[in-house]
């Protein structure tokens, strides 16, 4: 099953949200419908098979989804002239091309930057950002007395999608938690909780909707094959033949969620390396690609970042 997560915003977000930000909301938002016993069962049925997989996020206008622009080859290509190589520039830098174009890229029509320069390929600017300004409060005199003046960045995004594969597992595992409708049970998870930091001050907030995907990308995720491109950041699998790949790479250091639990003494989690959603990986076929890491460990408490693949595969020969 493959749904389709619809986020509409009602405020903005305090970072721009990736697999992971989507990962860790649901995980809080099975906790606070189910429990924590049941989130750990969540968790340690990731050692055997994921049970659920989350793309980046999808920005869409107007009903038309656009994906994450593939890592493509530069060929042989030199512009001609300053403006051509301005447009080059631009069609290089951009984040997310259109479900059309995406599709062509799959079939292999189109195979170079070249190829998405001459059909002139469209894109959208997935968010907004700018620096809100605050001032420091004395928590005593409840006055800005003493206190600094500092400013913050923040994201405003239009609205935008995640494609969620929902394995038959995890199917049978809602089963026993009384889970009937599964659409449903994921909108509320994540209505509960929003996404992002600094949701106690109305940050990261959306109206949500589930729905099933039924679209041609189901097909593509469905075929299987030794080359895909992931919807997904992902750590690095020793599946990965990297030098048969195009990739970009991406350097976090992610703060911990500390909304839901009791004080703890870590802010940060590790830096991580990753891909970047858009890479174009050849791969030794398996199944799963990527990995759940665990990034803090302290006492009897685990916190793990999501890293796992999002493959939508792509034509032989492409």
């Amino acid at each position: 099953m493959l749904l389709r997560i619809n986020f509409k915003p009602v405020s903005c977000f305090s970072s721009f949200p990736k697999a992971h930000t989507f990962f860790g909301a649901f995980c809080h938002g099975l906790k606070m419908l189910f429990g924590e016993q049941v989130l750990l069962e969540f968790l340690r049925a990731y050692e055997k098979e994921p049970p659920l997989l989350f793309s980046t996020t999808l920005p869409y206008r107007e009903g038309r989804l656009f994906l994450p622009k593939p890592q493509l080859s530069y060929g042989n290509y030199e512009p001609n002239s300053v403006e051509e190589y301005k447009k080059f520039k631009r069609i290089k830098k951009m984040g997310y091309v259109s479900e059309e174009v995406f599709k062509e890229v799959l079939e292999g029509r189109l195979k170079t930057y070249k190829d998405l320069l001459e059909k002139n390929a469209e894109s959208v600017k997935p968010y907004e950002e700018f620096l809100m300004p605050h001032a420091s409060i004395n928590r005593i005199t409840s006055t800005t007395e003493g206190g600094e003046f500092f400013t913050e960045r923040v994201y405003t995004l239009s609205s935008f999608a995640c494609l969620v594969k929902v394995k038959d597992s995890f199917r049978q595992m809602a089963k026993g938690w009384g889970v009937e409708d599964m659409g449903l049970f994921i909108q509320r998870a994540f209505e509960l909780v929003g996404l992002g930091g600094n949701r106690s001050c109305g940050m990261g907030w959306s109206k949500v909707k589930v729905e099933e995907e039924k679209g041609w990308i189901k097909d593509y995720m469905e075929k299987g094959g030794s080359k895909f491109i992931t919807l997904s950041e992902t750590f690095y699998d020793r599946a990965f033949i990297l030098e048969k790949s195009l990739y970009d790479l991406e350097v976090l250091k992610p703060a911990v969620e500390m909304s839901y639990m009791d004080y703890l003494p870590v802010v940060w989690k590790r830096k991580l390396l990753m891909l970047k959603a858009g890479s174009v990986l050849r791969v030794e076929e398996g199944k799963l690609y990527g990995s759940l890491k665990k990034v803090v460990e302290y006492e009897s408490l685990r916190i793990y970042h999501y890293g796992l693949a999002f493959p939508v595969y792509m034509e032989e020969g492409s």
